[in-house]
């Protein structure tokens, strides 16, 4: 099918816009006349590629948060899910969101069912989302889920934020110093030294030299340090984006003393929320370990979450297949086991994600207490070293006089 971009006006005689999927033009007239409404022109608009994506094509957690909840609210409202997804492609979300929409609704029309649908755009609507709508819709409770999904997403977007925002001093830290590097050695040094030799200067302290030293070095060979900062950022890039590069820098963050408490703990609250939603909705606790990987950014835990999902399918218990993936901290496990013998494992890893959320939260804000008094100190090293280096030979030459 084709999609047309029309408008057409009501029997009251009000103008009415929006987009259809149709087969042709006289197609659009019937789908339209059916609705009492009457064509009086329209465009196709092209569907494009499934998957081209850009910088800046990116959805945000939160407009996919709001997509959930509308659809949610309209299978409430009794709205077949094809006219759901006829009415979300009229809704004014993001370039790319309204183009895998308006994708996934020309797909239903089709025949293929919605998780496939939606699982055609992994990049926009992830595996774990697509499952979810697959038990959804074989339950009968697609509504309930997609409010869940909803929420989900809504608290994936707060931790986002919440990080940002915790994020945002430090790296305000980090452009000031590189200024501040960049005015010392293009500027103040070269000035200060061109003043000294024009005075005829002779006795200039060591600090003063080795300043000198190092701003001329970085004014000569600048270009070629940067050149090589940047090649060893693009190869960085590059290696992250093949797929063992990107499991060995997550296997890294998994490791490293400072990063490991925020990674870990940022991972339980992932596995911990999507394990509760898919058990909520009635998943059984295989599916539901394997379903909860998704929720999970870092490559490494997800395939040792795989392993350990392997390990259960030879007849471990989930205690033990989540002990032998050695991700897990301990009182993580213990948790799980007291919900998998009390039958309320579902409560327990929602308690468990609130408790690492928390956890993930507070090591993020313990790291940058560190950060951000130490790049203050970087900053005003650098200025007091430079202060000496002025001040110094100014002192010296006034006592010759």
């Amino acid at each position: 099918m084709k999609r047309f971009k029309y408008k057409a006006r009501s029997e009251g005689g009000k103008a009415v816009k929006g987009i259809l999927f149709a087969e042709d033009r006289t197609h659009l007239s019937v789908l339209l006349q059916e609705r009492d409404l009457f064509l009086l022109s329209c465009k196709e608009i092209s569907n494009g590629k499934r998957e081209t994506r850009t910088l800046f094509s990116r959805v945000s957690l939160g407009e996919i948060s709001l997509f959930c909840r509308q659809f949610s609210i309209m299978l409430n409202s009794g709205v077949p899910v094809a006219e759901c997804l006829e009415a979300l492609c009229q809704q004014s979300y993001s370039g790319e969101l309204q183009r895998v929409v308006a994708s996934v609704y020309r797909d239903v029309l089709e025949g293929k069912s919605l998780d496939k649908a939606f699982a055609a755009h992994p990049r926009v609507f992830s595996p774990y989302f697509a499952s979810m709508v697959r038990l959804g819709a074989e339950s009968g409770a697609l509504p309930d889920v997609m409010n869940s999904c909803a929420s989900y997403f809504e608290n994936q977007e707060r931790v986002r934020r919440r990080l940002s925002s915790a994020l945002a001093y430090p790296a305000f830290l980090l452009v000031m110093l590189a200024v501040v590097c960049v005015c010392v050695v293009g500027f103040v040094i070269p000035a200060f030294k061109d003043a000294i030799d024009e005075l005829g200067v002779r006795d200039i302290p060591p600090v003063t030299k080795a300043v000198f030293a190092v701003s001329g070095f970085l004014q000569s060979n600048g270009g070629f340090i940067l050149l090589i900062a940047l090649g060893v950022i693009a190869l960085i890039v590059i290696i992250s984006l093949t797929d063992r590069g990107r499991m060995l820098a997550h296997r890294a963050l998994m490791s490293l003393p400072l990063i490991k408490s925020v990674s870990v703990n940022t991972v339980c609250a992932g596995f911990a929320r999507s394990v509760c939603l898919l058990l909520a909705n009635g998943t059984d606790i295989l599916e539901a370990l394997r379903g909860g990987a998704f929720g999970v950014k870092n490559r490494y835990a997800q395939k040792r979450i795989y392993d350990a999902v392997e390990e259960l399918k030879k007849g471990k218990s989930a205690v033990n297949a989540l002990r032998s993936s050695e991700i897990f901290p301990d009182i993580f496990i213990q948790m799980v086991s007291v919900g998998e013998k009390s039958g309320s494992l579902c409560e327990v890893m929602e308690k468990c994600a609130l408790y690492y959320e928390s956890r993930a939260e507070a090591s993020t804000n313990r790291i940058l207490s560190v950060i951000q008094p130490a790049l203050l100190i970087v900053v005003g090293l650098i200025i007091a070293l430079v202060f000496l280096s002025v001040y110094s030979p100014i002192m010296g030459l006034m006592n010759g006089i």
